[in-house]
């Protein structure tokens, strides 16, 4: 999960938490509440929760705010044959071809038809492949990336290989039989 928000409990400093990274399980664990989970609740909603237990068991009437600092599950990761693999920020809309031009496109040793797109969804672990050239063309739809989505464009052999010969020959100052 990884994302980072802040809870404020109105006048109580020691029960307030500035900043707290949701756990991998989507947990967090609040002052004099104990372990709640975060992960699929709105911060108003988590809020609610934390003011109930508080004025169930601490405080007549506390006032809970929770925000989100940084969203770290906002991230899509591409790498493999593009000019700047990396963390990309999650932008609603972000489709394959926005997230390849956004890593500075396609590399000169990109196999173009082996793209995959690695999502995981309810625990399990899911990939499709897409061909960038048929995208490209319209033949293949351009699927919309989710936050936590890993992109993988894959290497040419061949191309890879020809780059190498071709940065390799001037230094050998020969002609090669191709």
């Amino acid at each position: 999960m990884d994302d980072t928000i802040s809870i404020a409990v109105a006048r109580e400093p020691t029960l307030s938490l500035p900043s707290v990274r949701i756990a991998d399980d989507g947990t967090v664990d609040v002052p004099y509440v104990g372990l709640l989970t975060a992960a699929g609740r709105t911060p108003r909603d988590f809020a609610e929760e934390i003011r109930v237990r508080l004025r169930r068991d601490y405080l007549a009437d506390p006032h809970v705010s929770v925000n989100i600092i940084e969203y770290a599950s906002h991230l899509v990761i591409v790498e493999g044959a593009v000019v700047r693999p990396g963390q990309l920020t999650y932008s609603k809309g972000t489709t394959l071809l926005g997230a390849i031009a956004n890593s500075g496109g396609a590399s000169r040793v990109a196999k173009l038809d082996q793209i995959a797109i690695f999502r995981t969804t309810g625990g399990a672990r899911q990939v499709a492949v897409f061909d960038l050239k048929q995208v490209r063309a319209g033949r293949q739809p351009d699927p919309l990336l989710e936050p936590g989505d890993q992109v993988i464009v894959g290497y040419s052999g061949m191309r890879q290989a020809w780059q190498d010969l071709l940065q390799a020959a001037p230094l050998f100052a020969i002609f090669y039989r191709l």
